[in-house]
């Protein structure tokens, strides 16, 4: 799930198929800061795609899609932005 990189003075870490849960994007949260310490730049992507006539989807697939797309989005933001933005230089407070 995870890989990091260290090389030189700066660090990368690439986390790729992670769980829209909000408690396992809280665990990598801290276990990124932990590791690493203070995060500066966090890429937060996700999408998944549903194809098909609209009214012909199940409201399942509907879910899903949007549970991915929007909330593992929504998740991320609250898992990592606290920590960046208390640990921050650049910000007005």
């Amino acid at each position: 799930m995870c890989s990091p990189d260290t090389t030189g003075t700066s660090s990368l870490l690439a986390a790729a198929g992670v769980p829209a849960k909000p408690t396992e994007l809280d665990r990598l949260a801290a276990a990124v800061h932990s590791t690493w310490g203070d995060v500066r730049l966090l890429i937060n992507n996700a999408g998944v795609e549903t194809m098909g006539n609209s009214w012909e989807i199940p409201l399942e697939r509907w879910e899903a899609t949007l549970n991915i797309n929007l909330h593992g989005v929504i998740h991320g933001v609250r898992a990592f932005a606290p920590r960046m933005l208390a640990n921050s230089r650049w910000h007005d407070r």
